[in-house]
Parts: C-alpha cells; structure tokens; sequence
C-alpha cells in the first residue's frame, strides 16, 4: 500500500466504507453536479470537492476529473436529472442516500452562498436518492 492509499484509507468516512467502484464513482457523480449547478467553481468550492473526494474509499483509479467534466457539459435540468438517476441506484442500494445528500449540500453550500441553481440540484438529488423532503430541509438548515 502506499502513502497515498494509507492516507485515503485512513481518512475514509465510515458510511462509505462498504461502497463498491460503482458507488464511488456515483458519489463523485453526484458531488460533480454540485460543483458546476451555479456554472463556477470557487476555490472554497474545490477544496471541499477534494476533502470529499478524499473520504471516499480508496480505488486504484479514483479520478474526479471525468465527472467535473460531465457535470460542467451539463447545462440542462434534464441532463442533471440524467446524472442523478444514473448515480442513484447504486447509493440508493447502499443506503448511503443520506450521507450523500449531506455530503452534497456541504459542498453547495461551501462557498458561503446557495446558489438558485444549486439548491435545484440538491432538490434532485434529494428526491433522486430518496431523501424525504422534511430531511433534506433539516440538513440544509442544519449547514446553511
């Protein structure tokens, strides 16, 4: 194992700890949208993106880059929704819907202000994971 590999393993959140490439790849997926929902990407906005990138499981391979890139071509609620019903399955299989949901308002609202854009996006991928509508506005008010 490397430095790299310790590091992440050690700084894996436990919720995730059971996530499969699958479910890995979901939650970037999902934390990409985030990032591009208000079409920029502050500094205090990608910090958080790789703090949460970095509680993930380790995976040989575990690149962000690609769904930055999705999600930054994403200029549609449809293919927003597209991605959230592509991400969903495997978290919601997981019963990680929560965490993520939470992980993802964190990371919207990291530069200190929720965009319109934004708060549509979290309002898909509440809806998207199954979070209840009462949860996602506790969480949000818990963080915001």
């Amino acid at each position: 194992m490397t430095w790299d590999e310790l590091a992440d393993e050690l700084g894996t959140d436990a919720a995730l700890k059971g996530l499969d490439a699958r479910g890995i790849q979901a939650v970037i997926d999902i934390l990409a949208l985030v990032v591009f929902a208000d079409e920029k990407l502050s500094m205090l906005e990608r910090s958080e993106f790789e703090d949460q990138i970095d509680s993930l499981p380790w995976l040989a391979g575990k690149d962000a880059e690609p769904a930055l890139r999705r999600a930054k071509e994403a200029r549609t609620e449809d293919a927003w929704k597209a991605i959230v019903r592509s991400a969903a399955g495997p978290l919601r299989s997981a019963g990680v819907g929560e965490k993520v949901y939470r992980m993802a308002a964190q990371l919207a609202w990291s530069d200190l202000d929720l965009h319109r854009n934004e708060l549509r996006a979290l309002q898909l991928i509440a809806e998207g994971l199954g979070v209840p509508a009462d949860k996602a506005a506790a969480i949000d008010n818990a963080i915001g």
